[in-house]
């Protein structure tokens, strides 16, 4: 999984501060609840449901923490920064991007995931900085810019291992002139232009 996003999703129904489940998705496809202590205790029903979706799959975990990336993830919590310490989860941020290069994001990405058959990519528009991501509702500063999304997008979503991609988080009642989706548009034309 590379996961290129400004949040790690990484919550359970124990460690999420506001309860909402769109903060859980990495959570739940790595079956984890917490690291450290709980920061709540969920209700059973909470507690059951959250079983069901780590075993959506038909196994828990569905992906190895040795399998996931991060790249852009800069609003977190500490429940979730202790997951990515203690399993070894790298996040590329923005600023190790623009000093070292997105070819050298790149080489880290097929260096991680070096050793997985399929890869998945899903990207949320909030990766990108605030001044680019106008049309979400969770923009978070430092972000990516459109220029650094093409190219890495350019050389993800063709890669042989690439299985599925995906694009998150565009809000239409947020987005009222268009200019987030007409964006997005323009980056991904600007990859399929890379690969005529």
């Amino acid at each position: 999984v590379v996961w290129i996003d400004a949040h790690a999703d990484l919550h359970s129904p124990y460690t999420s501060p506001s309860g909402n489940m769109h903060g859980m998705p990495m959570g739940a496809t790595l079956g984890i609840n917490h690291i450290n202590e709980p920061l709540r205790t969920p209700s059973t029903e909470a507690s059951n449901i959250w079983d069901k979706m780590k075993s959506m799959s038909g196994s828990n975990p569905c992906v190895h923490p040795d399998d996931v990336i991060y790249i852009g993830a800069r609003d977190t919590q500490k429940q979730e920064d202790a997951i990515f310490e203690h399993y070894g989860i790298p996040n590329l941020t923005t600023d190790d991007i623009r000093l070292q290069g997105v070819q050298w994001a790149l080489n880290q990405v097929r260096n991680r995931l070096q050793n997985c058959d399929v890869v998945y990519i899903t990207f949320d528009v909030d990766s990108m900085d605030p001044a680019f991501s106008d049309g979400t509702g969770t923009p978070v500063p430092n972000g990516l810019a459109p220029q650094q999304v093409a190219l890495l997008l350019k050389n993800l979503i063709y890669w042989d291992k690439t299985a599925c991609f995906e694009i998150v988080e565009i809000n239409p009642l947020l987005d009222t002139k268009n200019e987030m989706a007409n964006r997005v548009i323009d980056i991904l034309l600007d990859v399929d232009k890379s690969n005529l």
